[in-house]
């Protein structure tokens, strides 16, 4: 399916990264989960503030043998799974089981996904060989599957392949591509909460390919052939100011007092032009940005959050090490010290940040030797 092709196509281009190692950091041990029951009722709104991190942030394991995993999301109570096949699940990130709430319609493959107390935002993709068939291919649609559960809503269509998804307190914003005789990437907006068919905006037609957050004023964007670019919303019609100096940008976050951090990779020069996986951190108005962390050749980067002055990472894999050994990384932005929460992990790939803890998908994927049989792990806060 869609997904499963680009992830190998990624993982093919981040083949040559290398740099320096970071600190070590905390062996990962993986307790099965609880198996208390999900009795749960709407999950909490997700603008509850996240604790400081406690002393013991020992790995668990929320939930395993969940199968070929396109994506995730998570808020206070739950994390919420877009499984291969089309199921949207949920389970309590205290451990329990898996209770199914809806399903995507046919032949479509979950692109993206974010959580809210309106319901589970999904951007799809159609894909397979009816999709071929019908001349369908690669056509998006933004969905919002109920907190309870219950049939999908389809909120919006008419656009290409998305590839991304955030959520702001009154709109959702996603990118996909924008359908013409040369279609260009675009970063499109829809209100929220209205539940109902609406029209998608196209807001940037400038090969915007990715969304990764927004403040009140602009959105933090990727281009297709990389950087970051800060775009104002009023003034859509040209590029925003470029950030940063990357070769390629894998994921971006948002951090206190007007700044940003930046993952991806950077040419060095001195080494024969290899690609450096780096984390830097700079000024959402610009300048120069301070690299916090570069990694070893072989190392490829995941996902990224911010939880207050901390940054969090994961590092997939080396194709050496079967992808078998990934890791999550922490890095303080006080001492700029470098930890390694997680290690020994199998393909570590999207991560997100909740009130309990920092969740990571480890994908476990086919096509690096695995059984494909995705995993849910946290490490706690409180």
């Amino acid at each position: 399916m869609l997904r499963s092709t680009f992830a190998l196509l990624a993982l093919s281009s981040l083949a040559a990264c290398g740099g320096t190692k970071p600190a070590p950091g905390v062996a990962t041990t993986t307790a099965p989960p609880s198996v208390a029951k999900d009795v749960s009722a709407t999950p909490a709104p997700s603008a509850t503030p996240v604790p400081a991190e406690p002393a013991d942030t020992t790995p668990r394991v929320v939930a395993r043998g969940l199968g070929g995993v396109f994506s995730f999301a998570a808020d206070d109570t739950f994390a919420y799974i877009a499984k291969k096949g089309g199921d949207v699940v949920r389970v309590p990130l205290a451990g329990g089981e898996l209770k199914k709430l809806g399903a995507v319609p046919e032949g479509n493959d979950v692109m993206a996904m974010t959580a809210s107390p309106e319901g589970i935002y999904l951007v799809v993709a159609s894909g397979g060989e009816s999709a071929i068939k019908n001349k369908t291919f690669g056509q998006g649609a933004l969905l919002l599957v109920p907190p309870e559960g219950g049939a999908p809503v389809k909120l919006a269509s008419g656009f290409g392949m998305p590839l991304s998804i955030v959520l702001d307190e009154s709109k959702i914003y996603w990118t996909a591509e924008k359908p013409a005789k040369k279609p260009v990437w675009s970063l499109f907006s829809a209100p929220r909460k209205t539940g109902k068919p609406m029209a998608a905006k196209a807001l940037v037609e400038n090969q915007m390919s990715r969304v990764f957050a927004t403040t009140k004023t602009s959105a933090l964007v990727a281009g297709l052939l990389g950087g970051v670019t800060v775009q104002p919303f009023a003034d859509t019609e040209k590029p925003g100011a470029p950030l940063g100096s990357l070769l390629q940008v894998d994921a971006a976050a948002l951090v206190e007092g007007g700044r940003v951090v930046i993952a991806g990779t950077r040419l060095d020069v001195e080494h024969e032009g290899k690609a450096i996986p780096t984390v830097t951190l700079g000024s959402l108005a610009g300048g120069a940005f301070t690299t916090l962390a570069t990694h070893d050749a072989e190392d490829h980067l995941g996902g990224l959050v911010t939880v207050g002055n901390r940054v969090y990472y994961t590092l997939v894999g080396t194709t050496a090490g079967r992808y078998r050994d990934g890791k999550l990384v922490r890095i303080s932005l006080d001492d700029k010290k470098v930890t390694v929460i997680a290690k020994d992990q199998f393909q570590p790939a999207k991560v997100v940040a909740t009130p309990s803890g920092i969740v990571w998908l480890n994908e476990r994927g086919h096509f690096v030797g695995g059984d494909g049989d995705g995993e849910l792990v946290l490490a706690p806060l409180k």
